[in-house]
């Protein structure tokens, strides 16, 4: 080494031990690399320190390399899933709400044929009555009766029937009617709690397939794929 060498080393430069020449030297130290050779120490602290120096340099260099951006890792792994996960998410709401609104028309379907049956049944029964009460007459009265008290007895009856037929069926038709409303109302709330249940079923398995890319992404990285 030169003496110009000499120096730096002794003022702790150890980095330039091994240089042989001193005006490459002196021109890097003055280009301001001399701070990337300082290993501490003087004198005669060269080896060990240099070699301090070195071994510090490279772990540097190693750990820089092992970085991980986390963070950068999830947004790319986000943008490439999200759009994966809010497709299926949107497949299954449009298909709910179709669900939804099949059970509706249905229903008011049903319940309007259920309505236009009631006015039918009712509307025959009102339009008969009166016929069957003429019928009656007419038959006490081919038996010279038709002043008695056989006659009003027996129209009476009549009357008591179709009244009871009319309740009876008002009944059963309000009775399907609410049993009709319950299922769709069922229907309707196993519909939501499917869909609920579903949306945290998707996100669960995003969340799980962001994490695993980024781990993914991890490993390859150390591993040096």
């Amino acid at each position: 080494m030169g003496v110009y060498i000499d120096n730096l080393v002794a003022q702790g430069y150890g980095g330039y031990i091994g240089w042989n020449d001193d005006a490459a030297a002196k021109a890097d130290f003055e280009a301001g690399h001399g701070g990337s050779k300082w290993t501490g120490g003087g004198g005669g602290a060269g080896g060990d320190d240099y070699t301090s120096g070195l071994i510090g340099d490279i772990t540097g260099q190693i750990s820089q390399g092992l970085e991980f951006d986390k963070d950068a890792a999830r947004r790319a792994a986000e943008q490439e899933w999200d759009a994966y996960f809010d497709e299926i998410l949107q497949d299954y709401q449009i298909e709910n709400t179709l669900g939804r609104e099949r059970s509706i028309a249905d229903l008011a379907s049903s319940q309007g044929l259920a309505g236009a049956r009631r006015t039918e049944f009712l509307g025959d029964i009102d339009r008969e009555s009166p016929i069957r009460q003429e019928q009656i007459g007419g038959q006490f009265a081919d038996r010279g009766l038709f002043f008695s008290g056989g006659r009003q007895q027996t129209q009476q009856r009549q009357l008591d029937k179709e009244t009871r037929s009319k309740a009876t069926f008002e009944r059963e038709f309000d009775y399907n009617r609410q049993q009709a409303d319950l299922k769709q109302e069922r229907y309707l709330t196993d519909l939501d709690r499917e869909k609920r249940q579903r949306e945290r079923d998707l996100a669960r398995d995003r969340e799980q397939a962001i994490t695993g890319q980024v781990q993914t992404l991890r490993e390859e990285k150390f591993l040096g794929y």
